[in-house]
């Protein structure tokens, strides 16, 4: 069979053998294979005469290829390997099949989530929240399929961060509004994705002469509080720049 063989000698009129599995590693690209019996008859140390017949050997059912399947967080170090969490629009699953074949036959096709590829990897977009499970199988040079390896990922969600300022106007040194003061007074709220719990959020603000090209850097400011920044000549107009940026990198 192939290139296997085995012989027996002095066998009587009849033999029973059994094929060991490793007779398969002759057929990687088929479900069964033809081989041949020849029995020579002697008489003492004389050969009467040979006769062959042709046997189908076919691979057992059970004989499909193996398969696990992992995931790989891909995303931002912080999310990643500091909170090890996958996080929704930020984070990638890359998901890989390890598979092998069967005495000798080859991996020829990957699917994941019902979509054929010849690659043992596949990459998702995490677009949306919560316990997604991703599923993959695969066929082997005979057609055989594995059976069906599955990863279940919780995703957590997240927003962009949020920024809205509630009032933007001169004022006096003690914050009072004044059309005629040579200071800021403005109250901005910003919030973040909580992240299950990991993510912060902090936020600054900049100010230029509406002539100039370049912010000046103001400081930090908090949420919720109203914010006094000083001194601006009454005789010219300005620009406030605010920035809030979360622990993902995202900034509003």
């Amino acid at each position: 069979f192939g290139s296997y063989s085995q012989e027996y000698t002095r066998v009587g009129t009849q033999k029973v053998y059994a094929p060991p599995m490793t007779w398969l590693n002759a057929i990687p690209n088929n479900t069964s294979g033809t081989g041949s019996v020849t029995v020579t008859t002697y008489y003492g140390s004389i050969s009467l005469g040979s006769n062959s017949k042709n046997f189908t050997l076919s691979v057992p059912t059970s004989v499909v290829p193996t398969l696990t399947l992992t995931a790989e967080n891909i995303g931002p170090h912080i999310v990643k390997n500091t909170w090890g969490i996958y996080l929704q629009n930020v984070c990638q699953a890359v998901l890989s099949a390890n598979a092998s074949g069967a005495y000798s036959s080859t991996i020829k096709e990957y699917i994941f989530d019902g979509v054929s590829q010849s690659s043992s990897s596949k990459t998702y977009d995490l677009t949306q929240s919560g316990d997604i499970t991703f599923k993959c199988y695969v066929k082997d040079s005979r057609g055989r399929a594995s059976s069906t390896a599955s990863v279940t990922i919780p995703v957590i969600p997240y927003s962009m961060p949020s920024l809205s300022c509630n009032m933007l106007k001169r004022c006096l040194s003690n914050g009072t509004v004044d059309d005629e003061g040579t200071y800021i007074v403005g109250n901005y709220s910003f919030s973040c994705a909580s992240c299950g719990g990991n993510n912060t959020i902090s936020a600054k603000i900049y100010t230029r002469e509406v002539t100039e090209d370049d912010y000046v850097d103001k400081g930090s400011i908090a949420s919720g509080d109203n914010t006094i920044i000083g001194t601006y000549d009454i005789v010219y107009a300005y620009t406030v720049k605010v920035v809030a940026t979360d622990a993902v990198g995202n900034s509003a």
